[in-house]
C-alpha cells in the first residue's frame, strides 16, 4: 500500500482555474489531482487530459464518471487515449451517478449494480485489445476492437458505498473511490472485504476554516445515503475529526495519518466551495503520510 496524497478540483471552479490548479498540485508535491464529472458542470475526460498535459509527474484521477452516462465503446476510446498519451498517469473511475441526474438525462439503467459490473468488465476487455461481443442487461456490444487500445491500461476503481457494490469492486476492478464522510474504520471494514490488492482512495473533506467544514460535516452525515458508512461505527456518533480534516494546512498531511494506518493509499483533499483554489500552494507533502 502507498501513503499518497492529492487535491480535488471542486466542480464550482470555473474550469480556465484548472492549469495553474493542476502546476500547483504538483508543485507542492502531491501524489494525485481528481476532478469530478456532475451533471451541468464540467466534462471528465476534458479536464483530464488538460490536466495531465498540464504537468508532468502527477496522477490524474476522474472520480468518478457516471458508467450509464455514455456507450462503453464511447467510453473505453477515451479512457485509451489518455491512457496512451499520458502512460502510468490516468486513473479511472466509474460510479453509478445521481440517480436524479440520470434519470434527467434518460440513462436509468435496468439494474444500477448489473450495469456498472458489466460496463467495468468491457471497458477492460477493450481497454485491454480484446474483441468484444456481449449482449447484457444494459452493454450490448457486436465485434468490438479498439484500433488503438491501452498498452498500460489505467487502473479503473468504482466509486460506491454499499456492501454489495464494494463487493462487485472487489471481483472486477482496481480500487474503491470512497465519498466524503467515509471514517477510517469504515475504510478499514472494506479494505477487509476486498483484500490487501485493491487500492483505496479516499474523498476527505478539509478546510482551514474549522466552524464552516465542521457545519458542512454535520449536515452531510445527517443525510439517509451516508448510514452505510457510519454504520460501521454502530450506534456511536463519530467525532467529526475522524470524518474531516481541518485546521492550517500544514497539518493536513499528519491528519491524514488516521486513514492510511486504517487500510487507505491515497487520502484526497476536497475543499469546501468557499475556499480559495489557490490552496495546493499552502500545503505540504513532507511529513510521515506523504508521497
Amino acid at each position: 500500500m502507498s501513503n499518497d496524497l492529492g487535491f480535488m478540483f471542486r466542480r464550482e471552479w470555473a474550469p480556465e482555474l484548472l492549469v495553474d490548479v493542476a502546476q500547483a498540485v504538483e508543485a507542492a508535491g502531491l501524489a494525485e489531482m481528481w476532478v469530478v464529472e456532475d451533471l451541468e458542470f464540467h466534462g471528465g475526460f476534458a479536464q483530464i487530459a488538460t490536466a495531465l498535459a498540464s504537468t508532468r509527474r502527477i496522477t490524474v484521477g476522474l472520480g468518478i464518471a457516471p458508467a450509464v452516462a455514455r456507450n462503453v465503446a464511447y467510453s473505453a476510446m477515451e479512457i485509451a487515449t489518455v491512457a496512451r498519451l499520458f502512460p502510468g498517469r490516468f486513473h479511472m473511475g466509474y460510479g453509478h451517478g445521481v440517480e436524479t441526474w440520470i434519470a434527467q438525462v434518460g440513462a436509468t439503467p435496468i439494474s444500477w449494480l448489473a450495469s456498472l459490473g458489466e460496463v467495468t468488465i468491457a471497458t477492460k476487455a477493450l481497454l485491454a485489445g480484446e474483441t468484444v461481443t456481449t449482449h447484457g442487461r444494459h452493454v450490448d456490444l457486436e465485434s468490438v476492437t479498439l484500433v488503438h487500445p491501452a498498452v498500460s491500461p489505467p487502473l479503473i476503481s468504482l466509486g460506491v458505498r454499499q456492501p454489495k457494490g464494494m463487493a462487485l469492486a472487489g471481483d472486477v476492478a482496481d480500487g474503491v473511490i470512497f465519498a466524503e464522510g467515509s471514517g477510517p474504520r469504515y475504510v478499514a471494514q472494506v479494505r477487509a472485504t476486498v483484500g490487501p490488492s485493491s487500492r483505496l482512495t479516499v474523498f476527505v473533506q478539509a478546510s482551514s476554516d474549522v466552524a464552516a467544514i465542521s457545519e458542512q460535516i454535520a449536515s452531510k452525515v445527517a443525510q439517509p445515503r451516508f448510514a452505510v458508512q457510519l454504520a460501521a461505527y454502530g450506534n456511536e456518533t463519530p467525532p467529526l475529526d475522524e470524518l474531516m480534516i481541518s485546521g492550517p494546512p500544514d497539518t493536513w498531511a499528519g491528519q491524514a495519518r488516521k486513514w492510511f494506518d486504517a487500510g487507505a493509499d491515497c487520502v484526497v483533499y476536497c475543499l469546501l466551495p468557499s475556499d480559495s483554489p489557490g490552496m495546493p500552494l499552502s500545503l505540504s507533502a513532507t511529513e510521515d503520510g506523504s508521497t
